[in-house]
């Protein structure tokens, strides 16, 4: 007997309860070909029709360690890239569970998962994702609710998986495919400096500056215009310039440092 329709536009997304996580992982491992193990920081969520239905899972986690597609289209330095790697997040399970096999279902709870997802971040791991990776085995999916989730395929893996700490060659080669949160989620993630997306707390009300933005060099500089100031310090022990010293000044204070911040 053939299902009635589901009203996709009816479906919701929502996090699991902590009493739900058995259900959860017990679902995935009967119909996820990888189980219900998730790394990292982790979140999960259920997918439900009208009547309350489980119709899919969806799980998140830490992003991979390294990635030559991924980092190659963020491009980020590998200084930067260790430090701003927790601001994104891997789709690390997808699961359409029979109830919910049916035409654009999938792509329905992708994206209600990817309007919420940043925000429950912030909400449990306190900080924001910017950009949502995933890695596609072509032998088994053709990735189709991710395209059709405005997804970019990036390029393939070197079949190389972590393993205990170490890389281990089991030579299958999967796509992997990104898609941004937000149109300067790049600009965020491989900036010189923090924005302030990433340096902003609930404690700071006021709004930060994002210093990547800040012209420093050139004749209307900021170094140039502090060069201006006259020093009127004796010279003798005086190590650094004027205009050096109130960079440094400068740059605190955009970034939302306050006198005990810069005391530490």
């Amino acid at each position: 007997m053939q299902e009635p329709p589901i009203d996709v536009g009816r479906i919701s997304v929502r996090p699991i309860l902590l009493s739900e996580q058995a259900r959860f992982d017990a679902g995935l491992d009967e119909h996820h070909w990888l189980g219900h193990r998730l790394v990292g920081e982790t979140m999960r969520y259920v997918a439900l029709s009208p009547d309350g239905e489980w119709l899919a899972l969806v799980g998140f986690g830490a992003a991979a360690l390294a990635c030559r597609p991924r980092d190659s289209f963020v491009g980020w330095s590998d200084e930067i890239h260790f430090k701003r790697l927790r601001y994104v997040t891997n789709n690390q399970r997808f699961c359409i569970l029979p109830a919910g096999r049916q035409a654009n279902v999938a792509s329905a709870v992708l994206s209600r998962c990817l309007k919420r997802l940043s925000d429950d971040y912030e909400q449990r791991w306190g900080h924001p994702v910017f950009l949502v990776e995933t890695f596609v085995d072509p032998s088994r999916h053709r990735g189709t609710c991710y395209l059709a989730s405005n997804f970019t395929v990036l390029g393939t893996t070197l079949g190389y998986g972590r393993v205990s700490g170490r890389y281990v060659h089991h030579g299958k080669q999967k796509l992997c495919l990104a898609r941004l949160l937000r149109r300067d989620a790049l600009s965020i993630l491989s900036g010189e400096f923090d924005h302030p997306a990433i340096s902003s707390t609930p404690r700071r009300k006021a709004p930060l500056i994002n210093l990547n933005n800040v012209n420093f060099e050139g004749d209307s500089g900021l170094l140039a215009r502090l060069s201006q100031i006259c020093d009127h310090r004796k010279p003798r022990g005086v190590r650094h310039s004027p205009s050096s010293v109130l960079a440094v000044a400068a740059c605190a204070t955009v970034a939302g440092l306050s006198k005990s911040d810069c005391n530490r």
